[in-house]
């Protein structure tokens, strides 16, 4: 697949970052470009967006005299939204790697204070990751605790357990990765297109000890918007969910591997529960409530009671 366009104009004087951005296209022109201003905006600007339309019904047309270089690729057909964003990340040329989804925004300062954590922690080779906030709510993620929990030097261990307990808590448009971490973990799996595919390469960056928590300031870094059009469907998620956890497993030890089994029947309990086959949810939810603790018993209770009362949520 070879570049269809690209949009290379004279900058201005503002400072920029060695940072390309991905953003994966599919339909979304109602959203993209509060996404793309959201770039434009940085108070340090990136070298690049790469925008992947994944083979739309109408093809991404960029915007007249973007002031950040737009690259722009095509499939054709649709492949998936970690296919797009492998394509995005091996479209870049830059030693920073970000990532933007159509619908969302990033806080004007996002790059800037990534920047300056590098800069100031001691971290050149990682994964950058910080908190999000969903528009028109206060819920955030990481969560408060959570984001407390994070504030205390964590290893690769701890990482792990609480992504397979608590689900990803490092929003993938918050990322900011080093290409040295894609060369050590991988890209993402392909295979799955639920819109587990980040949360599946979360895990393995916190397992290579590569998963970095920045945080500086309490501002959100990522403001997320949902609506009926998201890219990725609940039902498809948590099929895939139980699919990583099961790819996974083998090569989990102890805690962890309990804790995957039980993330495992809670995310297959709550497919058949969206599915709308409570008696196949009720025996997941059990399972997952023999086996598990802490916020996976918890999920699987509350999906449990609703299931047995016939209530989808």
């Amino acid at each position: 697949m070879a570049v269809i366009l690209r949009v290379d104009l004279n900058r201005g004087q503002r400072d920029t970052a060695d940072v390309s951005v991905v953003i994966p296209f599919y339909n979304g022109h109602r959203f993209i470009g509060r996404a793309l201003d959201s770039i434009f905006r940085q108070t340090l600007e990136p070298k690049e967006v790469v925008i992947v339309d994944d083979g739309s019904e109408t093809p991404f047309i960029p915007p007249p005299n973007p002031p950040v270089p737009l690259v722009v690729l095509r499939h054709e057909p649709n492949r998936g939204i970690p296919s797009t964003r492998n394509r995005g990340i091996a479209a870049c040329n830059t030693e920073w790697i970000a990532f933007l989804d159509q619908d969302d925004e990033w806080a004007p300062d996002k790059l800037e204070r990534q920047w300056r954590y590098l800069r100031d922690s001691g971290f050149p080779r990682a994964a950058l990751f910080g908190n999000m906030r969903v528009a028109g709510s206060t819920w955030e993620m990481p969560t408060p605790p959570l984001a407390r929990w994070l504030a205390s030097p964590r290893g690769p261990h701890e990482l792990a357990l609480r992504l397979i307990q608590d689900g990803n808590f490092a929003p993938w448009g918050t990322m900011l990765v080093h290409r040295d971490v894609f060369a050590a973990v991988g890209l993402l799996d392909e295979t799955l297109r639920g819109g587990s595919d980040d949360l599946e390469w979360t895990l393995r960056a916190a397992l290579h000890n590569r998963l970095v928590w920045c945080h500086p300031g309490a501002e959100p870094m990522l403001i997320r918007h949902e609506h009926q059009e998201n890219y990725s469907k609940a039902q498809r998620f948590f099929a895939d969910n139980a699919r990583l956890l099961d790819k996974h497993l083998p090569a989990l030890e102890g805690s962890l591997q309990r804790a995957a089994l039980a993330a495992q029947a809670y995310s297959l309990g709550r497919y058949h529960h969206l599915q709308g086959n409570s008696r196949e949810a009720a025996t997941y939810y059990m399972r997952s409530l023999k086996i598990g603790h802490g916020s996976t018993r918890v999920k699987s209770l509350f999906g449990l009671l609703l299931a047995s009362v016939g209530v989808v949520r």
